[in-house]
């Protein structure tokens, strides 16, 4: 099986002050039928997406931080 790469772990964008992290099709496939399921396993990637961060100097919010912003984004739209 091949590595999925760090980098497609999440994409995180910012709208209305809020930073709602997406999950790419191919974590769902790989790690769940459902974006929750693949958001419950996405911490297995936390630290190689931390290690990217650093390395690119492209600074993202921690996994913990982008799926806070995305409950409270959910429950105010």
């Amino acid at each position: 099986m091949d590595k999925i790469e760090p980098k497609l772990a999440y994409t995180v964008f910012k709208e209305d002050d809020y930073y709602v992290a997406k999950i790419p099709v191919l974590l769902i496939s790989e790690f769940g039928a459902t974006e929750d399921e693949a958001l419950k396993n996405l911490t297995k990637m936390e630290k190689e997406v931390l290690d990217i961060e650093k390395e690119h100097g492209n600074p993202l919010p921690t996994y913990e931080e982008s799926v806070k912003a995305l409950n409270k984004y959910k429950k105010h739209k």
